[in-house]
């Protein structure tokens, strides 16, 4: 250290002291918010300091780093956006944050798109893989056994991170109440395990026709 920096540091050691001490509490925050983020982070191969694109409103392009998107997922869905058709401005891995709602309408639609092929498709990643959309069809005379093991493979689904439909058919000599019945009764069995369900059960839809 040179003299007139050796005086200076006499001169204000409390305030060179305190400037250290808040420099480095500002570093050891961001570190520990990234690295809280880090520990959960669904797409392992990433690195943090990689460059992304964040999807916004109305999918409007956003370049940051990865960890900063990390920070701002909080209780939402950290989702890789992949298209069929790519062009000269998806060369960045393109990510965005959607709530359980959106991902159904995404995996709804995403259903719709495969069906109907035509040009480009966009395809959603979680952390669990591949967003899907899995269709169920059953009729109002069902067994007891039957029945059971559609819930079992409707649990499944579920469990792999799958948004399932069902849909209740009212089978010859029944009625509208009985599709209510088994409705209530695939509702019921499901409710056991709300922590797969999503906000609003959002990830499993029972309909009746």
């Amino acid at each position: 250290m040179s003299m007139l920096g050796s005086r200076m540091y006499r001169i204000f050691p409390t305030l060179t002291g305190a400037n250290l001490l808040q420099s480095n509490s500002t570093i050891l925050k961001r570190n520990f918010t990234i690295t809280n983020c880090l520990s959960k982070k669904p797409f392992e191969n990433l690195d943090p300091e990689a460059n992304v694109i964040l999807l916004g409103n109305k999918d409007k392009k956003m370049k940051m780093k990865y960890s900063e998107i990390l920070e701002k997922v909080g209780e939402r869905k950290l989702v890789k956006v992949h298209l069929t058709k790519k062009t000269s401005e998806t060369d960045l891995p393109m990510f965005k944050i959607m709530s359980d709602v959106d991902l159904e309408i995404a995996a709804r639609k995403a259903r719709t798109d495969s069906s109907n092929f035509l040009g480009s498709r966009t395809i959603y990643e979680t952390d669990t893989g591949r967003l899907k959309q899995k269709q169920m069809e059953l009729k109002t005379r069902l067994s007891d056994h039957d029945l059971s093991f559609q819930t079992a493979k409707i649990l499944k689904w579920l469990q792999k991170g799958h948004f399932v439909k069902v849909e209740i058919k009212v089978a010859k000599e029944s009625t509208k109440e009985d599709a209510e019945a088994l409705k209530k009764k695939i509702e019921q069995e499901m409710s056991e395990h709300k922590e797969i369900l999503g906000l609003s059960n959002s990830k499993l839809i029972i309909s009746t026709k």
